[in-house]
């Protein structure tokens, strides 16, 4: 094949790039110590820029590249365009907070994940994260919700989360 300085792959997130080298770092390179690790960085450097450069290519002038650990309002309704909305009674997952449509469906691994998990489990994914507490935050934390199996499951002073997005969905550099 081509011998490309970078990778493109589709991510479980249908708003996720995923981006890697053509080639391992230092596949060519000899040797070892600080001359050799400072080479590499660079060329980590170098590469990711190349990333960037590639991706803005291919926005419209309205659209941004935002490089973030988190969907921007992940969870919250209205934040994507086509708007969907969480069908919890009719959707793969179950959930009460993120549509299915938000799963890259492009290729069947992704939402054929979310089945299997959700099969083998017998119930939704159910995440609780320790809430951090400010002067501002009602003590005790407790969230109120619709339906009884979130109600159950959700843990005083957690936020809860019911979806493989919210895991599957993050973004990170490798």
């Amino acid at each position: 094949g081509v011998n490309r300085q970078v990778l493109w792959r589709p991510e479980y997130g249908g708003y996720q790039i995923e981006a890697t080298p053509g080639q391992p770092y230092g596949h060519n390179n000899e040797g070892n110590g600080d001359y050799f690790m400072h080479n590499l960085f660079n060329t980590v450097e170098e590469n990711m820029k190349l990333r960037r450069r590639e991706m803005y290519e291919l926005l419209d002038e309205d659209e941004a590249l935002i490089c973030m650990t988190n969907y921007p309002r992940l969870g919250n309704e209205d934040i994507s365009v086509p708007f969907y909305r969480a069908d919890p009674l009719n959707s793969t997952t179950g959930s009460i907070f993120a549509s299915d449509e938000l799963t890259y469906t492009g290729h069947p691994r992704y939402i054929k994940t979310s089945e299997n998990i959700f099969e083998r489990r017998g119930r939704k994914t159910v995440a609780n994260v320790p809430i951090f507490k400010d002067t501002k935050t009602p003590d005790p934390f407790i969230e109120i919700f619709n339906d009884k199996e979130s109600s159950r499951a959700a843990k005083v002073d957690h936020i809860y989360l019911d979806a493989g997005v919210f895991g599957m969905g993050m973004c990170c550099l490798q």
